[in-house]
């Protein structure tokens, strides 16, 4: 048995970007998670995530998210490798393919506010 599925908490580092790939809507954006713990030079060490929202998900996360906002992401993450065109080295990347996201927080009052994305399984 196996089982690859990750759950972050963290503020969204810039706004989404969308697009359609093949008839289907994909949102992408990336989250800040601070650590719990602070580093010798008293500063909290964070780390940034990659998110693939699909679909309906992506619709919502693209109509309600911006820089800033704080959120809950789960799902599986997953890795590419390709080559870089300019030194020909193998490269790798890991991203979280959203299965759901949770708006954690109020959004200010001249931006948009939308439903939640946790219908199906609570954290």
């Amino acid at each position: 048995m196996s089982m690859n599925n990750i759950v972050v908490i963290g503020r969204l580092t810039r706004d989404p970007e969308t697009t359609v790939i093949n008839d289907a809507s994909l949102c992408k954006f990336a989250i800040a998670v601070d650590r719990d713990y602070k580093g010798s030079d008293g500063e909290s060490p964070v780390d940034f995530f990659d998110v693939d929202a699909w679909r309906k998900l992506g619709e919502v996360c693209a109509n309600n998210l911006n820089k800033g906002r704080l959120v809950a992401v789960s799902g599986p993450m997953y890795s590419r490798t390709w080559e870089d065109k300019e030194t020909g080295q193998k490269r790798r990347s890991w991203s979280i393919s959203a299965n759901k996201v949770q708006f954690l927080d109020w959004p200010k009052d001249n931006e948009q506010s939308g439903p939640n994305t946790d219908d199906d399984v609570p954290f």
